[in-house]
């Protein structure tokens, strides 16, 4: 190899996760141009050196002493470059590095400068389009300068005693280093920071005072309320006029100003503003760190007049640096810790508080020119969507900050958020156009369900309301039947069938354009609205498919006591069941279907079918308002079911020896029916042993069956029974429940001959079983 003109310097141990990537990254810069790779190895068992020793020109091994600058300087003695890149294994050379090998092949042009910076991305998530942060530092020293490194963690270079050339620094602005070591989602991080505080916190006690070393103690902490110490020993030593390294007092002013705004002091967040101002006005980090964690502190607490009065100035800074961010980095010595769209996106919110409309405009420019986090976009949407009467111009410029933010957001559920926005602004006629822009299928189901509801409250206002419900109820179902979303038609259509259904119960303005539609739903919508029970009838019959009719129409024919259309009896008993699910929600529907079922007999097996299905289910959910309602709603599944056994099984199958052999619904009927005439004719004791066989059949009925016995433990007792209940009951009244005494009355001979009618009645349940 001829003599490099670049060394890439190294420090690793135990980096087989990322070491490869790092180095195929620079294989087309060591192809451009002659490269050298320098590896210090401090210990790695993982294959990091197998690998290292593959790809690298030198490979040696540095015994680790808590020093990075010690390793840095023993990888720099063994460079043979004209410069020498500083490159950590996590990190990996980006694409467009043309910058670089310009720079290398033009070292005379350069030559008054000593070190050089590129941009590093730092990113904190797995995903790397969405949370990252860039700054600036200072990775290149040219060889012959005499610059070394300095510093036990965070090391930098720093010239010799006796420098007398430019200290300028040359900033690569198009090369980057891409970083993921402080991944959220790589464990190694915690241990980094371990390792850093180690080694800082002996620092810490051999110079108490440099403020440099305190910043890097704040910045190896995993959270806030750790660097409370190093803050307030920063802050105490810059209110002196004292410290070492005071080229870090900006950077512990802004880690100050975190620390108080989060504990929400704002006697303190102003003194140190107001410090910063005074002594570091010029620092980049006063002017936008500091002066937007300001802005950030005053809309947490409300003060919006504050945070606005702060944001002109800011401002500035921001579209000074966005123009020339080379300008400030001489400044800078770190990354900026405020994420200035973040702060855009506040300023928004502030001015939308004070009602300042034209300057909230302004600032919906800034926020698309930047990148939100999950957390502000949200935070924007639900300001934007309150406040849309006033941006209804600014839509199409809010979508597109929407879409450039977070891709995996569909453009649908975009303009779902904006219709929603729309119909609440009563700007309808918008919200009709944008209607038909929607794809409803590929909505999320969060957005689904929020644009049925809005729709349905919204449609009656709009120019062509059965239009609008043609489109919206039944043109859509091709496009979910090619759709891969997971949300089906028949699921959309059931959620908007119940929301037409809500807002046809409640006379909603939308119900006769709803009663227009030639569908299921519509017809049961012109159903209801006629006074006519024979009309009423008429449109009923037109229904193909029952399941999709509106509750209330069973609910009417059934007030009104008369019989289904023909087709509604045609319907299988999933549907019916699917129907007495939603019939069981409905208030005092077991008075209805009782009074139904005694006024209109059942005389065909779908007519029983229909029937058992409504009380199996009213009985299963215990939808019923006093015990003896639950008692006739007993006697009537009984009933209808020894029926409908009867209609399909043969005389012989209907016999306690057969029983076993049939389902578990009409076993439960059987011994149910034996149970009531047990009732009916006085016969009380013997109905305990039979509920306690048709729990065991079915025990989803717990709740029947408990009423039950409880009704005949109440009335099988006998008067001295009754007697000894009451004077029990007197006894215990006596006492704390908490008493121990209640303890052992409960355990007498005499107590437990009458637990029964002082507790309730319930015998005791293990399980679904009575004991």
């Amino acid at each position: 190899m001829s003599t490099p003109l670049l060394s890439i310097g190294m420090i690793v141990k135990d980096e087989i996760r990322c070491i490869e990537r790092c180095f195929k990254s620079l294989e087309g810069l060591r192809k451009a141009i002659p490269c050298e790779v320098v590896v210090a190895d401090t210990g790695s068992t993982d294959g990091t050196r197998e690998i290292a020793e593959k790809y690298a020109d030198i490979v040696f091994d540095f015994e680790w002493c808590s020093d990075f600058a010690a390793a840095r300087n023993a990888v720099l003695d063994r460079c043979a470059g004209k410069w020498h890149l500083q490159l950590d294994a996590d990190e990996w050379l980006s694409d467009d590095y043309e910058e670089l090998i310009d720079f290398c092949r033009n070292l005379k042009k350069y030559k008054k400068y000593h070190t050089g910076a590129l941009r590093i991305r730092n990113y904190h998530s797995e995903s790397l389009e969405k949370a990252f942060q860039d700054f600036t530092a200072e990775r290149f020293i040219r060889i012959d300068s005499g610059f070394r490194y300095f510093g036990k963690v965070h090391e930098f270079p720093k010239e010799p005693k006796g420098f007398s050339g430019s200290k300028e620094t040359i900033l690569l602005e198009k090369v980057f280093l891409h970083h993921d070591g402080y991944r959220s989602d790589i464990k190694k991080e915690k241990e980094k920071n371990k390792r850093n505080m180690e080694i800082l916190q002996e620092l810490v006690k051999e110079s108490p005072n440099d403020i440099r070393i305190l910043c890097e103690c704040i910045e190896s902490t995993n959270f806030t309320l750790e660097y409370r110490p190093y803050v307030e020993k920063g802050m105490e030593l810059l209110y002196q006029g004292q410290g070492q390294k005071r080229n870090f007092a900006p950077s512990m002013l802004r880690y100050a100003m975190t620390y108080y705004s989060m504990i929400q002091d704002a006697e303190e967040v102003e003194k140190i503003w107001k410090l910063a101002k005074k002594e570091f006005g010029d620092s980049i980090y006063v002017q936008l760190d500091c002066a937007g964690m300001l802005i950030s502190f005053y809309h947490s607490i409300n003060d919006y007049e504050r945070a606005v009065e702060i944001a002109p100035a800011w401002h500035r800074n921001q579209q000074r640096y966005q123009k020339d961010s080379s300008a400030s980095f001489f400044q800078t010595l770190g990354s900026l810790l405020v994420n200035a769209t973040e702060i855009y996106n506040i300023l928004f919110d502030c001015y939308c508080s004070l009602k300042r409309w034209e300057e909230a405009k302004k600032i919906l420019r800034y926020i698309a020119s930047g990148k939100l986090n999950e957390k502000n976009l949200t935070a924007l949407s639900a300001r934007f969507i309150s406040e849309i009467e006033h941006f209804v111009d600014e839509i199409e410029q809010f979508k597109n900050i929407v879409l450039s933010n977070q891709s995996n957001i569909r453009v649908d559920d975009i303009y779902e958020v904006l219709f929603r926005g729309l119909c609440n602004a009563e700007k309808w006629k918008d919200a009709e156009d944008l209607l038909y822009k929607i794809k409803i299928s590929e909505l999320s189901s969060n957005n689904l369900s929020s644009f049925i509801n809005t729709f349905i409250d919204s449609a009656s206002n709009f120019s062509n309301p059965v239009e609008d419900l043609q489109w919206v109820v039944i043109e859509q179902e091709e496009d979910f039947h090619k759709s891969d979303n997971r949300i089906s038609w028949s699921q959309y259509s059931r959620a908007l069938r119940a929301k037409m259904e809500d807002h046809f119960k409640n006379e909603g303005a939308l119900s006769p354009f709803i009663a227009q539609l030639e569908t299921d739903i519509g017809y049961s919508a012109r159903a209801l609205l006629e006074y006519d029970d024979q009309k009423m009838l008429s449109y009923a019959e037109k229904i193909e498919k029952w399941e999709n009719a509106m509750s209330q129409l069973y609910v009417r024919i059934m007030e009104e006591y008369l019989l289904f259309p023909a087709k509604f009896y045609q319907s299988d008993s999933e549907v019916w069941g699917n129907v007495a699910s939603i019939l069981s929600t409905l208030p005092d529907i077991t008075s209805v279907f009782l009074s139904y079922t005694q006024s209109v007999p059942a005389i065909t097996t779908e007519q029983l079918s229909w029937y058992s299905n409504i009380a199996a289910v009213l009985l299963a959910k215990g939808q019923w308002d006093t015990d003896e309602q639950a008692i006739q709603l007993c006697k009537c599944f009984a009933e209808i079911g020894h029926k409908l056994a009867e209609t399909m099984y043969s005389p012989e199958m209907l016999t306690t020896e057969n029983l076993h052999l049939l389902p578990s619904g009409y076993r439960f009927s059987w011994y149910l029916k034996q149970a009531m005439e047990a009732i009916q004719t006085n016969h009380l004791a013997e109905c305990v042993p039979v509920l306690r066989a048709a729990l065991k059949t079915a025990p989803i009925y717990n709740k029947a069956v408990h009423v039950l016995l409880d009704y005949v433990s109440a009335h099988n007792a006998s008067p001295e029974l009754l007697a000894l209940a009451d004077r029990v009951r007197g006894i215990l009244s006596q006492y704390s429940p908490d008493d121990p005494a209640i303890q052992l009355i409960k355990q007498s001979p005499a107590y437990q001959k009458v637990a029964s009618l002082i507790d309730g009645v319930n015998p005791p349940v293990t399980g679904s079983q009575l004991q």
